[in-house]
């Protein structure tokens, strides 16, 4: 590779870096500022399709950054215009992740989350070559590869992401549902085991649980089962809310969204 060709796209690559950084920064540090309404208070259906398109632009943008990359260094000037593009677009998509704001607070959230798991992809992808020899020796297979990754993230933020506000919600209560169910398990297994006569078989795949309750050989102490025993019936009740809950909004419409009539 030229010393030219090298140099142009060295600067390139370090713009894209730098676009990528500097967009989780504002992504992470939106979490705790208060959300600022644009002036031109896009509806939420053109704030989630914009989203969308900007997710699938980048997905092109590594898919032709990788083509010519895998091209050989020869060709190496031609990925100047890819990692422009790829460093404006993810600017974009982390503006775009606050803009939800008019849609909603949970909404926001997601798209915030899903534009750092974006955006985090493609900068691994992308340091990448800034190691030792990174672009005169990756094997086209590998490249694939590590494109996939981002093609997968891309994918999945796509078909996953909440229509609106109050499906974001119910998304939520549905995880937390999950959650308490697998705490509900733990804590009755641990009774069950504790109670039983039988010395449970030493497993390989330690959970961690023996460390973290300090009983050895998985078993609860006597005081530790009754505290396990009266914790049961309330965390099994408050498992039915987030489920209770997030049926009550799949089941009834969206209202209004009143914050953009004030």
């Amino acid at each position: 590779m030229a010393s030219t060709t090298e140099n142009i796209f060295k600067t390139a690559l370090q713009q894209a870096i730098f676009s990528c950084a500097a967009s989780l920064d504002a992504l992470k540090a939106s979490r705790t500022q208060p959300p600022e309404i644009p002036e031109d208070k896009p509806t939420p259906a053109a704030v989630r399709s914009d989203f969308i398109s900007i997710l699938t632009l980048l997905y092109a943008r590594s898919t032709s950054l990788t083509l010519v990359l895998k091209a050989g260094p020869e060709s190496f000037s031609a990925a100047r215009e890819p990692l422009t593009e790829i460093a404006r677009d993810v600017a974009r998509l982390a503006h775009c992740a606050g803009v939800f704001v008019v849609t909603g607070p949970t909404i926001r959230t997601e798209a915030i989350w899903a534009a750092e798991e974006v955006i985090e992809s493609i900068q691994t992808y992308l340091v990448g070559f800034t190691r030792s020899n990174a672009t005169g020796t990756t094997d086209p297979k590998t490249l694939m590869l590590r494109v996939g990754t981002i093609h997968s993230v891309i994918d999945r933020v796509k078909s996953s992401l909440s229509t609106d506000n109050r499906a974001a919600v119910s998304k939520r209560w549905q995880t937390d549902a999950s959650h308490l169910d697998d705490a509900i398990r733990e804590i009755k297994e641990m009774i069950e085991e504790s109670e039983s006569d039988e010395t449970p078989e030493k497993d390989e795949f330690d959970d961690g649980w023996g460390e973290i309750m300090d009983a050895p050989g998985g078993k609860l102490a006597p005081d530790e089962v009754e505290a396990a025993q009266k914790a049961s019936p309330p965390t099994k009740r408050s498992s039915f809310v987030p489920s209770n809950f997030s049926d009550y909004l799949v089941g009834h419409n969206s209202p209004p969204n009143s914050c953009l009539a004030s």
